[in-house]
Parts: C-alpha cells; structure tokens; sequence
C-alpha cells in the first residue's frame, strides 16, 4: 500500500471479521473503520439496535439512525423493512416447527424426553427458541421469541 500514497485508510470488516480482539486492535490505534457487529458479549453493543430512536430513509427499504453509546463508541443502526418482513415470517416458521417437535412431549419419560431436546439442540434455528423448565419440559421462549423482535431487520455497525 505504501506505493499508492493513501492519506487515510478506513477498514471495512464485516460481521465475520468483528471477533473482540480484531475490534479491539481497530479502535486502539488512529485506524477509521467501519465494523459490521454481530451478536457481541458487549452489552452496548446488544442494547443498540433496540433502542427507540428517529430513523432517517436513506433508501426506499432502508433507514439509519445514529446511537452514541459512549463518547468514543458511535453505532449506526440500519433497518432495512424488507428483512425485516422476511426475519419475521422465518421466525414464525421455525417456531411452527419446534411447536411441531415438541408436542406432546410432556406424556414422554424424562429419556425420551431427553431424546427429542438432544436432536433439537442440533437444529440452530428450533433450538434457538427452546426452553427447558426445570421439571424438564420442553417449551417455547417467548421472552427470546419477544427480544428477537426488536430486531426483525436491523443490523449495527460501528
């Protein structure tokens, strides 16, 4: 890079790239950068996109909105309507199917039971949406279900 005489270099890094030691070697130096986020441990970072806020359109199925989290950390939220539509209709099948998985689950013994939790806990999508109550039944998360909506299609970046 040095043959082309850049003045300034920004980074562009996309969820895949955003592990917490990347973002932190980023923010560290006098880098500009734009970081695709995805599900970070930073609760910050969760809190962004469920924030209320104005949204500006920047697009006919797009709109952004800034969030200052902390004097150092800027985050644009994007939330593009359309995926939002589709987040949600996928969301509703996959529990349509777990609903399916888990019917009548409760009359198995605690092995079969057993059983049906262990191949759904192979499925990311139905497993995401499990619950195991203490007595070990198996039963929809409704309060992960409710937080998930808040974020039918929005993605952060930083």
């Amino acid at each position: 890079m040095r043959d082309w005489t850049l003045d300034t270099i920004v980074w562009v890094t996309d969820r895949g790239f955003s592990s917490e030691e990347n973002s932190h070697y980023l923010r560290q130096g006098d880098h500009a950068y734009i970081l695709g986020e995805s599900s970070a441990p930073d609760q910050r970072v969760k809190a962004a996109p469920s924030r209320p806020g104005r949204y500006q359109d920047v697009a006919e199925n797009m709109r952004v909105e800034e969030a200052r989290i902390s004097d150092t950390d800027r985050f644009v939220i994007c939330h593009n309507l359309e995926s939002a539509v589709r987040d949600k209709h996928m969301r509703t099948q996959l529990v349509t199917h777990l609903q399916e998985l888990i019917a009548d689950t409760d009359t198995l013994s605690d092995f079969k039971r057993g059983e049906v939790r262990g191949k759904i806990a192979d499925k990311l999508g139905p497993n995401r949406h499990l619950r195991t109550t203490g007595a070990g039944k198996l039963r929809i998360d409704h309060a992960r279900i409710k937080a998930e909506e808040n974020l039918d299609g929005k993605y952060l970046l930083r």
